[in-house]
């Protein structure tokens, strides 16, 4: 019935039915209306005409469909596509069931597509995706590019419109959309094209914004580090009462001490092939954590001052029948309550003159 869109059924089947004997040979006329969609170039033939012609035809464009059908099931799996994607074995998967069309004549090549496919339309449909498909894995490489490009720029929301495209963008480009899209990667190039140069003017103003402004931060985050260095030290003097700062020290272990320092010109630097600077990897939606840091460093001040004051309770012990002018020196900072000055000064050597003098 699928090969006679409109037919006119005569009343009397059922009576003549019986006589209906076993399946024959397809003839070239009829089978055509699915060969030629395999081969575009077939014509129906009259009585008696020879089909050996067109049949080398047909059995010529089933070499370059199988060449077509390896190398789109090699694009899906470079895709890294899902089971419930393209790359699963089943009906709805339309390279699967291209697969099963083979044969050495016309004859069998139609039998292996009527076991495979119920209506042409399907056929067509399938055949229309191979199409695709082909023309995809003709540019995979600028695809995979594409797509680890995409998966490296982060884009971070306070960003809103630079983050939208990139989130449409990475769904356009994942392997379901990108198969399905009547427009292609020549569709999605252009998109990606302007994606790239809104967002390299963004890296570049940030990556300058964040090196200015980092070597500051540096700082005021090592001596940070110093004087949590210098109330471990104290915390070692069991005149100056119980340990004190536990959870400091791990908080600031935490502290994002952000990207290396970088010689690279922020105007010019190339980001064609990978979206983050070569040199500092700084990430677009990376900011330097500076109020983490005055929070944290407010802290640590608290404690070492309080160790600091509990010091100097001991100076004048210290200080009876010593003259020793780096303990004095030690002793004038401490007494002055110099945060920066103590942690600058304090070490292991000097902590261990102190445990001397205290016993």
């Amino acid at each position: 019935a699928d090969l006679i869109p409109y037919p006119r059924w005569d009343d009397e089947i059922g009576r003549w039915a019986t006589t209906i004997g076993p399946v024959t040979e397809p003839e070239w006329n009829d089978a055509l209306i699915y060969l030629a969609i395999l081969c575009p170039e077939l014509t129906p033939i009259s009585e008696g005409e020879a089909v050996e012609n067109q049949e080398a035809s047909l059995l010529g464009n089933i070499v370059e469909f199988e060449v077509r059908l390896s190398q789109a099931t090699n694009f899906l799996r470079s895709l890294g596509m899902s089971a419930a994607d393209h790359e699963a074995e089943g009906p709805g998967n339309p390279v699967w069931r291209l697969a099963k069309i083979s044969g050495n004549d016309s004859a069998s090549i139609f039998r292996s597509i009527k076991r495979a496919y119920q209506n042409r339309q399907d056929l067509a449909a399938d055949i229309t995706a191979l199409d695709r498909l082909t023309r995809l894995s003709d540019r995979k490489d600028d695809i995979l590019s594409a797509q680890v490009y995409l998966e490296h720029a982060v884009v971070p929301l306070a960003m809103a419109e630079l983050s939208i495209q990139h989130q449409a963008l990475q769904e356009a480009i994942s392997p379901g959309p990108l198969l399905r899209s009547p427009r292609g990667w020549e569709g999605l190039a252009p998109e990606l094209t302007r994606f790239k140069s809104r967002y390299v003017l963004a890296y570049r103003d940030h990556h300058g914004d964040i090196h200015r402004s980092l070597s500051a931060y540096l700082r005021e985050l090592a001596a940070a580090r110093r004087k949590m260095n210098a109330h471990s030290l104290l915390n070692a003097l069991p005149e100056l009462g119980e340990l004190t700062g536990g959870s400091l020290f791990e908080k600031l272990g935490h502290i994002d001490p952000g990207p290396s320092p970088c010689e690279a010109d922020s105007a010019v630097i190339d980001l064609e092939a990978t979206p983050i600077c070569p040199s500092c990897h700084l990430s677009l939606d990376w900011t330097i954590p500076t109020g983490d840091l005055v929070r944290l460093a407010s802290a640590i001040d608290e404690v070492l001052e309080e160790k600091n004051r509990r010091l100097s309770n001991l100076v004048e012990r210290v200080l009876e029948g010593n003259n020793d002018q780096r303990l004095n020196d030690f002793i004038a900072i401490v007494q002055a309550s110099d945060l920066s000055a103590l942690s600058n000064t304090l070490n292991e050597d000097l902590l261990a003159f102190i445990r001397q003098l205290l016993v």
